[in-house]
């Protein structure tokens, strides 16, 4: 018998734009009577009634249908946040800083602002939303996203947050003093040509106390969003950055794990667009050379390479080939499976698609290699990160 992968689908504003309910419902249907389909997660903002029309095509195809949820960025409401709500860089920028910022974010349907973990969400009253949702449509499940601080994606110094006012508050003279100086301090290092990984960086640059905070409010988040839901009934799924990444936005897979049935791990090492390897290592580099003039590409990439614990080389593999070797993939998934708790099972996302927002495009090849990659470590998989947009041809390495 086939192995079944999950998979996940977005239905947002383009997708509305750009595609009737009829054509929608083919191309899902399309997939999942083509590839052995388990569980179905489905983001939509674009009213009731598609909840509705999808839980029913699970129970056709018996999938089992699961609520996406973004918690801190990109919300189901489509509402921007406040200024005030978002976290704050220790120099102050609000939301997105300017090293290394990704051009990509200006007319997206998502905007990847994060309100601040600590003061700006009311976590029982999301669970309660969320259990509300899940009873009503008859969900399986649900599957928590943008569950952390900003990537590099968002700016280096995003990575140093929050000190939004509410923060300040609270008393934190030390922890805003050393982030004030972090770029700074990643830039001398990477100037003296320094081989650090990133708690090697935190431990240098005094930035313990600042990291062990933003864990701490991402996993409190979290436990407190799932207290509210009632998990005799719905089974919790977490989104976390792959592990290379999960660190510097606040994600401890072993600390959140316990408050999951299961974790997917982000690791897509070809994709471009936030939380991607390829575009998060990216954007550190570039910040880097954007911070300091003496700083070249080459420089950076070495640098870059030892805070993520990427393989020498393989950022030129990356400017070369526009993506990570198929020894990363494999690498990240395993790093996953050795940092959850408890044997909570690991899924491995691996994106298929040829995306018309996000400049991604997967060829049958590649998905080849991909999944085969993943099977080699014995992780089933999520296919990411809309269905809609995964070619034919890429079902293929899915139905083997």
């Amino acid at each position: 018998m086939q192995a079944k992968s999950d998979t996940q689908l977005v239905i947002g504003p383009y997708e509305s734009a750009n595609f009737s309910r009829e054509e929608i419902l083919d191309r899902i249907k399309r997939y999942v009577e083509a590839v052995p389909t388990r569980r179905l997660i489905i983001w939509n903002n674009q009213g009731d009634q598609w909840f509705e029309r999808l839980v029913k095509l699970c129970d056709v195809h018996h999938l089992e249908p699961y609520l996406w949820y973004p918690v801190l960025a990109d919300r189901m409401d489509k509402s921007l946040p406040d200024t005030d709500e978002l976290v704050r860089s220790a120099t102050w920028q609000s939301g997105y800083g300017e090293l290394g910022l990704w051009d990509g974010f200006v007319g997206n349907d998502e905007n990847f602002l994060f309100r601040c973990p600590e003061h700006s969400i009311d976590g029982e009253e999301e669970g309660r939303e969320i259990a509300t949702t899940l009873s009503r449509f008859g969900f399986a499940g649900v599957f928590l996203d943008r569950i952390r601080y900003p990537s590099p994606a968002n700016g280096l110094e995003m990575l140093f947050s929050c000190f939004c006012q509410r923060c300040l508050e609270t008393g934190l003279v030390h922890q805003h003093r050393v982030a004030e100086q972090a770029v700074e301090c990643m830039v001398a290092y990477c100037l003296e040509g320094h081989a650090m990984d990133w708690p090697t960086f935190v431990q240098a640059c005094g930035l313990g106390d600042l990291m062990e905070r933003r864990a701490r409010a991402i996993t409190e988040v979290v436990k407190t969003i799932t207290g509210g839901v009632d998990r005799s009934r719905f089974s919790v799924g977490l989104d976390l950055l792959s592990p290379a990444l999960a660190p510097l936005v606040g994600q401890d897979y072993g600390q959140l794990s316990v408050c999951s049935d299961w974790v997917k791990a982000m690791t897509y090492t070809r994709a471009i667009g936030p939380a991607g390897l390829p575009l998060e290592a990216r954007s550190m580099v570039t910040g880097l050379q954007e911070a300091h003039r003496e700083i070249g590409r080459e420089k950076a990439s070495r640098f870059v390479e030892g805070l993520l614990g990427l393989p020498i080389g393989s950022m030129e593999d990356l400017y070369q080939s526009g993506g990570f070797s198929v020894d990363v993939l494999r690498s990240e998934i395993s790093c996953a499976q050795r940092s959850v708790r408890c044997g909570v099972p690991v899924v491995a996302g691996v994106e298929l698609v040829d995306h018309p927002v996000f400049p991604t495009r997967i060829t049958a090849g590649q998905a080849d290699s991909m999944i085969a990659a993943t099977e080699a470590t014995g992780t089933p998989v999520i296919t990411c990160w809309n269905l809609l947009y995964i070619p034919k041809e890429n079902y293929r390495s899915l139905m083997r």
